[in-house]
């Protein structure tokens, strides 16, 4: 004679597609990095700034996401330091003969390719701030920081047959860009040489999560508001990277 199944047992299969139940809803990264690979986070550029390399809010929101990997993520990834060290690189002894105020790397010439050989790594997170508002010009003593970042994944391809494949995809996107420039048409953006791009996302934070009713925080502290911004800013960034939970926060519009 079978005995007869458990309840649970026969409502297991319909149970375990509801999301939240067991572990809750998880959202995947937007491209799986190798385990044993190392990804290092380029200088965030900051609007109106000439370079990132210039830019104190872009460096602080480039070091918040390296945290952020380093901390949840599977693949390696290089030390937020390491990048911000080859600002104070001493220069070589060609140079010191040839002029004592040469410095040791011209950082602004640095691309995503010169970065992962000079830090080891094999892919490169370029973040490109598009907004930072640290408050709405049309509230009255509310604080409401938001911010928007395009964060684009750089693949450093290695192989001379990928090398050489990525080159002739940069110049003919570079050729591209030229033509659209002529005819008064912006840019797409060409890759830089000695990879490719591989994925791309726009994020949007803010900070506090919780607005006071929808409008802002009361009195907050304006150098709190910019550093929960920076952090917020570089969160986002970072897990789109790396599988991580859903947050719900009411009201925030997540």
């Amino acid at each position: 004679m079978k005995r007869p199944r458990p309840l649970f047992l026969l409502l297991l299969p319909l149970l375990l597609p509801l999301s939240g139940c067991f572990g809750g809803d998880t959202i995947e990264p937007i491209y799986e990095i190798p385990d044993n690979e190392y990804c290092v986070v380029f200088p965030a550029r900051e609007p109106g700034s000439k370079s990132p390399w210039t830019s104190t809010i872009g460096h602080q929101v480039s070091e918040a996401a390296s945290r952020r990997l380093e901390a949840a993520a599977e693949f390696h990834t290089v030390p937020y330091g390491e990048v911000i060290e080859l600002m104070y690189a001493e220069p070589s002894k060609e140079a010191k003969k040839g002029n004592d105020d040469e410095v040791g790397v011209d950082v602004t010439k640095i691309t995503p390719e010169k970065l992962a050989e000079l830090t080891g790594a094999d892919w490169v997170i370029v973040i490109d701030i598009v907004a930072f508002q640290e408050k709405d010009p049309n509230t009255i003593n509310l604080t409401k920081a938001t911010g928007t970042a395009d964060v684009k994944l750089f693949k450093i391809v290695k192989s001379t047959k990928e090398r050489k494949k990525a080159k002739e995809l940069s110049e003919r996107e570079r050729k591209r860009d030229e033509a659209r420039r002529r005819i008064g048409l912006p840019p797409v953006g060409a890759a830089p040489d000695g990879g490719k791009w591989v994925a791309q996302e726009t994020v949007n934070a803010r900070y506090p999560k919780n607005f006071f009713g929808q409008y802002g925080e009361t009195f907050m502290d304006p150098v709190e508001a910019r550093r929960g911004l920076i952090e917020a800013l570089g969160k986002k960034s970072a897990e789109l990277f790396y599988e991580h939970e859903r947050e719900d926060t009411p009201g925030s519009g997540n």
